[in-house]
């Protein structure tokens, strides 16, 4: 029941998720100025130097000599091709210093994403609380300005704990993947498939809570994570379920919508998956707390009417 709510208000309120995306698109434009001011120098210098081995015209002659009935011509080819092979490792083990303050830029970038994401989300999660006890709408704008303070503290919170707990969980998914591909056996990739959503489901036990008792609950933010474990705890085998069948539809979903739009609807898919779960917590935060709330513009459901 509670996840036909969530969907009816999802619906409802799918205007957010155009806001949403058009939040991380100015924000991912930003990024990617930055970034490409930052490595444009370092990575022309590199490629330049490579480019000036001839790497490639070698590439190409050594095929071509290999294709020859000539044998003494392969081996000068394959001699060349093997000096250029030195000298790209020397100039990589040069640029090694380059390359990792490159790689921890690139990392640095992804975390002040995520931080910058996770505002966004606090305060689509702040209009969804009002739409839900008033049916009232804002704008993300003015959300974030009358919620800086909690909204920067959850955005680092998050960033430092749920991301790589995410991040692991996705991780374990690829390297389960590979694994299995290579393998061969198609039923084990869709059991690591399984254990992927269930992982993901877990994390959203435990951080359901969160967001609600901070922006309706009016807790700090770490009293509302503190709940939020708490209540994950004690209520876990009625969450999972609720969470599991939702994650497991949402991946369903996104996966055929992705490959039917060639990869098109993913700038949808994503703020829309990230929206929907936050409206789940937020259903669960106001059954068990026995709060009516607005589950459309003209339904309303009241306290006890609803199963998990």
């Amino acid at each position: 029941m509670t996840t036909k709510n969530s969907f009816n208000i999802f619906v409802s309120n799918f205007r957010i998720v155009y806001r949403m995306l058009i939040f991380t698109i100015i924000i991912l434009a930003i990024l990617g100025a930055i970034a490409y001011a930052v490595y444009n120098t370092q990575i022309k210098d590199i490629t330049a130097d490579i480019k000036a081995i001839g790497i490639q015209d070698d590439i190409k002659e050594y095929v071509k000599d290999y294709l020859d009935i000539s044998q003494v011509s392969e081996t000068e080819s394959a001699q060349r091709l093997e000096a250029d092979f030195q000298q790209f490792k020397s100039i990589i083990s040069d640029s090694l210093l380059k390359v990792n303050w490159m790689s921890v830029m690139f990392f640095g970038s992804l975390l002040l994403l995520s931080f910058i994401l996770n505002n966004v989300l606090f305060c689509a999660a702040d209009l969804i609380d009002k739409f839900m006890h008033s049916k009232m709408k804002y704008n993300l704008f003015t959300s974030f300005v009358d919620n800086i303070r909690s909204s920067l503290l959850y955005s680092l919170l998050s960033t430092l704990i749920i991301v790589p707990i995410e991040s692991l969980a996705v991780y374990f998914l690829l390297w389960a993947g590979l694994k299995l591909i290579n393998t061969g056996v198609i039923f084990s990739l869709g059991f690591a498939f399984l254990i992927f959503v269930t992982l993901i489901a877990v994390i959203n036990v435990f951080k359901a809570y969160w967001l609600p008792a901070v922006i309706h609950g009016k807790d700090n933010v770490v009293v509302g994570l503190r709940k939020a474990v708490t209540k994950g705890v004690s209520h876990f085998p009625e969450y999972i379920g609720v969470f599991w069948i939702s994650i497991f539809l949402l991946f369903s979903l996104s996966a055929l919508l992705f490959v039917a739009s060639l990869g098109t609807a993913i700038v949808i898919i994503i703020p829309s998956y990230y929206l929907f779960l936050l409206i789940q917590g937020f259903t669960l935060y106001y059954k068990d707390n026995k709060l009516s709330y607005y589950c459309s513009e003209c339904e309303i459901v009241r306290a006890m009417e609803t199963k998990y």
